[in-house]
C-alpha cells in the first residue's frame, strides 16, 4: 500500500465557465494535497490510503466516504472538534484558474498511525509548525524502519509560510529531510521555506536524499549523493494548471511502489525512470479537461 499523510479537505467548483462572483452551481470533490495523490493513485490501479484530520461532522465523515467511495483507504483520518477545510475554484477559460481557501481549524497532524502492510509513505505537504513536522518525522523514521520508500512534497503555500519556523521546527525539518528517500520541491517552494531555513535546496538534499526540484514547464532537476541531471517535461497543451504537483507525485509514488527499497542501482537511471513517470502523470493531469 502507499500511504499519504497530510492535508485532507473539500474542493468546491464553481461550474466551468462560471466565476467566484457570480457561479450559483458548485460541485464538491475530495482535496488537500494527501487526498488529491491518493485518488490518482487509485485511478492508476494502486491500493492507496490517506492519513490526515478532518471534522467530526458531516462534512469530515462525507470527506471520508468521499475518498472510500474513490478506492482509498481513510481507515486512518482522525475525526476531532473543529472545522474542515474549503477550497472554492474557479475556471473561466482553459488553463486560467482562481481559488479562494477557507483553512481548516481541526489542528495539526499528530501521528500515532499504524504503517502496516505501508511500502510506500509520501507525506504530502509542509506547514511551519513545530509539532506536525515532529510527527512527520516520526512517521518517517518507522516507515524506513519498516523498509518503506519515504517520498516528501514540500508543497509550501504562501500564506503559512510568511512566519520562520522557531528551533524546534528547524530541527524536525532537517530530520525529516534527512530520512526520506526523496523529496519534490518547487522553486516557489524554496522561495517560501527561505524565510525559515538560510538554503532549503542544501537541507533538503542533505545525508544522500535525492530531491527534485520542479520549475513549472522549464527543466526538473534531480540531484543527489550519486550526482544530478535535467530534463524538461514533455510538451502539450494545457488545459488547467491545478493538480500537476500531485499528480507529478502520483507518478513518482506509482514507480516507487513497483520497485524494492532493497535496490542497489539507485543512481541516475534509476531516478531517470522515476522522473519519467512523474512527468508523464502530471502531462497527463495539466493537458485533461475537468
Amino acid at each position: 500500500m502507499i500511504l499519504c499523510a497530510g492535508e485532507l479537505m473539500w474542493d468546491i467548483h464553481v461550474e466551468p465557465g462560471s466565476s467566484l462572483e457570480t457561479g450559483d452551481r458548485l460541485v464538491r470533490v475530495p482535496g488537500g494535497a494527501a487526498a488529491n495523490v491518493a485518488m490518482e493513485l487509485a485511478r492508476k490501479g494502486r491500493a492507496v490510503g490517506v492519513a490526515g484530520v478532518v471534522s467530526a461532522d458531516a462534512l469530515g465523515h462525507g470527506l471520508c466516504e468521499s475518498l472510500e467511495n474513490r478506492g482509498v483507504d481513510a481507515s486512518r483520518v482522525s475525526r476531532v472538534p473543529g472545522r474542515t477545510g474549503l477550497v472554492f475554484l474557479e475556471r473561466t477559460q482553459a488553463s486560467s484558474e482562481r481559488f479562494v481557501s477557507y483553512r481548516p481549524t481541526v489542528g495539526p497532524f499528530e501521528g500515532g498511525i499504524s504503517l502496516a502492510s505501508v511500502r510506500v509513505l509520501h507525506i504530502a505537504a509542509l506547514n511551519p509548525i513545530t509539532a506536525e513536522l515532529q510527527a512527520f518525522a516520526t512517521l518517517a523514521a518507522e516507515a524506513r524502519g519498516l523498509g518503506a520508500w519515504v517520498l516528501v512534497d514540500a508543497n509550501a503555500r504562501p500564506l503559512p509560510w510568511r512566519d520562520p519556523l522557531d528551533a524546534a521546527g528547524r530541527m524536525a525539518l532537517a530530520e525529516l529531510a534527512r530520512l526520506a528517500h526523496a523529496v519534490k520541491v518547487s522553486d516557489g517552494d524554496l522561495e517560501r521555506i527561505g524565510a525559515s531555513v538560510a538554503d532549503p535546496l542544501d537541507l533538503f538534499a542533505a545525508s544522500g536524499t535525492t530531491t527534485f526540484l520542479t520549475r513549472g514547464g522549464e527543466a526538473t532537476l534531480v540531484q543527489g549523493a550519486w550526482g544530478s541531471f535535467e530534463r524538461a517535461p514533455p510538451a502539450v497543451e494545457l488545459v488547467r494548471s491545478i493538480g500537476a504537483g500531485d499528480a507529478f507525485c502520483a507518478g513518482i509514488l506509482a514507480n516507487l511502489h513497483d520497485h524494492p527499497t532493497t535496490a542497489t542501482s539507485r543512481g541516475a537511471a534509476f531516478w531517470s525512470t522515476v522522473l519519467d513517470a512523474g512527468h508523464a502523470s502530471a502531462a497527463t493531469r495539466v493537458s485533461t479537461a475537468w
